[in-house]
């Protein structure tokens, strides 16, 4: 596994709020005040909650209660570990990928049912435009027992990364890193 640098658990807020905030593709109003603060990491528990607590309430804490090691991983890491990728335990997430819960199921899906996600199909039509701030919330958890990841934060994108790497076979502009908590615990929302 390749490993960049360790962060602890409010940089992992910190860069799952920008990430919400810092797209126009996810609909969400203009946080211009909220983004300055967050990315000059002057930021306060209110800003946070502005950006994050309001519409993630139920997960934060269960994710707080894993005493992961969290990590930035770089971009490279991710084609290998595809595979090895799990959505959260949802029923949306469970009828996209039939049950599996593997995203690469997800992926499929979107791709044979462009119509099904609008906001997936345009993710992956806008990629190259999209800036640093729309994919730094990536967060995952990799469970060490069970060697499998589950994604916290950015299925969306990660479908968009795929179908950029894999599928197009095109390489990344970007500096991207993802946010991976390392745990032996398992978490409310994992789908084993």
């Amino acid at each position: 596994m390749l490993v960049k640098k360790e962060i602890d658990f409010k940089e992992v807020l910190r860069r799952w709020a920008i990430g919400e905030i810092g797209s126009k593709e996810f609909g969400l109003p203009d946080f211009k005040e909220e983004r300055k603060k967050l990315k000059s990491n002057q930021f306060t528990e209110t800003d946070l909650e502005k950006c994050l607590y309001r519409r993630w309430t139920c997960y934060i804490p269960t994710i707080a209660q894993l005493n992961a090691v969290w990590f930035l991983k770089p971009t490279k890491f991710i084609i290998n570990e595809f595979p090895k990728f799990y959505t959260m335990n949802d029923n949306g997430w469970k009828q996209k990928t039939n049950g599996s819960y593997r995203l690469i199921d997800a992926i499929f899906r979107s791709m044979n049912y462009p119509d099904e996600n609008s906001r997936e199909f345009k993710i992956i039509r806008n990629f190259e435009n999209l800036d640093i701030d729309d994919f730094t919330g990536i967060t995952l958890i990799y469970n060490k027992i069970i060697k499998k990841y589950i994604i916290v934060e950015g299925h969306a994108r990660l479908i968009a990364i795929y179908n950029h790497l894999v599928i197009n076979k095109r390489k990344i502009r970007l500096p991207l890193e993802f946010a991976i908590g390392i745990t032996n615990n398992k978490w409310y929302f994992s789908p084993f």
